[in-house]
């Protein structure tokens, strides 16, 4: 349980690590070196904090919370220099396209616990193939009615590559 729980929170820091990351080398990019390490000293700071607060009252999982949390902070610091420096970028409809993707995938990962009940009666190569078709076939069939953007493109595309195909055989 002890590990779940650090598991969990570590998790958590992976998601704005990767988007810290992202804008990061966004500025690197036009040659500000600056604003990263601002904001890296600022992350540095909190996680200390944190660390020295939340170890008190959650032992190993406190420090994972505390990354997270500096994690989270490090991300919204450069997110808010970014647009300071660049402006909008279209920052609500990259939102609630991402919004549309965590829909699907959260759906998708209950479908395969869902499917975790009929583990025992298949073997596991026909549980794991079986689990991962229903569950892309679930992926998919969410984007496609949520509209995802990147996916209806790449479903366009190879609507109308098969379609070339179909006409020249």
């Amino acid at each position: 349980m002890l590990t779940a729980n650090i598991f969990t929170f570590a998790v958590i820091s992976l998601i704005f690590s990767g988007g810290a990351s992202l804008l990061s080398h966004s500025f690197y990019s036009v040659q500000d070196t600056k604003t990263p390490q601002v904001a890296a000293v600022t992350m540095v700071m909190f996680n200390i904090a944190f660390n020295l607060i939340l170890i008190r009252h959650m032992q190993a999982a406190g420090l994972a919370l505390a990354t997270s949390i500096a994690s989270l902070v490090h991300f919204v610091v450069l997110f808010i220099q970014f647009r300071l420096k660049f402006g909008s970028f279209g920052g609500l409809a990259l939102l609630k396209n991402v919004s549309k993707y965590a829909v699907a995938t959260t759906v998708m990962l209950l479908m395969f616990f869902i499917c975790e009940i009929f583990r025992s009666r298949l073997s596991l190569a026909a549980f794991f193939a079986v689990v991962a078709l229903l569950s892309l076939l679930v992926y998919a069939v969410l984007l496609y009615l949520l509209k995802a953007v990147l996916f209806m493109e790449a479903f366009n595309r190879a609507k109308s590559l098969v379609i070339k195909c179909l006409k020249r055989g």
